[in-house]
């Protein structure tokens, strides 16, 4: 509204288009939805041409985004236990932490707003199956809480950290600052789940990927569609297809090393070698 009356405008539906065109230079889609969003919920409705109008500057923005926009980074099972055993390798109680978040974000598919909630007592672990119970996830809209399962075996090193820390801790909390006891945010969760992974020597990557790379590692191992939406607490496939990419295993082929077999490579050198022999190359 200030800008509008800066222009010498009144408050018409042609101003807020006119606004949104020309904070595309400044702000993100995101910002310009919730804008238009606001605006329509004070003014009311703007007519089919006007949304129409709006929605075309808001997606014209989100293409301008994904094309300067990193890819997601896929962490292989083997980077993930790179980072396990990096940060354990270090033998202090933050490290030992730190780990201890990674491991699990990764294998129950925890977003950061997940981990940072998680008590002692939403984590049950018994022969051999762990569940942890997601409070509040965030499709969760009617707070009935979720719960995610996987095969945990107590002297696993996921098991070994869920044991030695939960007798060492002193807040309902999982993860906690090592200072004070006080729950972490979860912009606080991000942080050091990405310093664990560089620790490691992985840049790049944010807490979020493990989230991606856990889904895409189950897919692998051949578990169905459904089951990695219900164990991620995806709302929807819809919703889960976007954080898959395409691999042999998800059409039905198993993953094998393609590499050109030592014997015709040989023959490959040796067949090279003849047209030099003879100035053919």
């Amino acid at each position: 509204m200030e800008w509008m009356k800066g222009m010498g405008m009144d408050s018409g539906p042609e101003a807020l288009i006119l606004y949104l065109a020309n904070q595309t230079e400044f702000v993100g889609a995101s910002s310009l939805a919730t804008t238009s969003a606001a605006y329509k919920l004070v003014n009311g409705s703007l007519g089919e041409a006007f949304n129409q109008i709006i929605a075309d500057i808001v997606n014209a923005r989100r293409r301008e985004e994904a094309l300067v926009r990193k890819p997601p980074k896929i962490l292989s099972e083997k980077e993930i236990d790179q980072i396990v055993n990096v940060n354990m390798s270090i033998g202090d109680r933050k490290s030992e932490r730190d780990c201890f978040l990674t491991l699990l974000s990764f294998k129950v598919m925890l977003r950061a707003s997940e981990a940072a909630e998680l008590r002692w007592s939403d984590l049950s672990l018994e022969n051999g199956l762990l569940e942890v119970r997601i409070r509040r996830a965030k499709n969760d809209q009617e707070g009935l809480g979720r719960s995610s399962f996987i095969d945990c075996a107590e002297s696993s090193t996921l098991g070994l950290l869920i044991q030695r820390l939960r007798l060492q801790a002193r807040s309902e909390f999982v993860f906690t600052n090592l200072n004070n006891s006080m729950k972490l945010t979860s912009s606080a969760v991000s942080k050091i789940t990405r310093e664990a992974m560089e620790k490691a020597g992985i840049q790049d990557a944010r807490h979020h990927d493990l989230r991606r790379s856990s889904a895409n590692a189950l897919q692998g191992q051949g578990m169905d569609i459904d089951q990695i939406r219900r164990r991620g607490r995806w709302k929807s496939q819809k919703g889960l297809a976007r954080y898959l990419v395409d691999r042999p295993e998800a059409q039905g082929l198993k993953s094998v090393e393609r590499a050109e077999p030592e014997s015709e490579a040989g023959e490959a050198e040796e067949f090279c070698s003849a047209l030099i022999d003879h100035d053919y190359l």
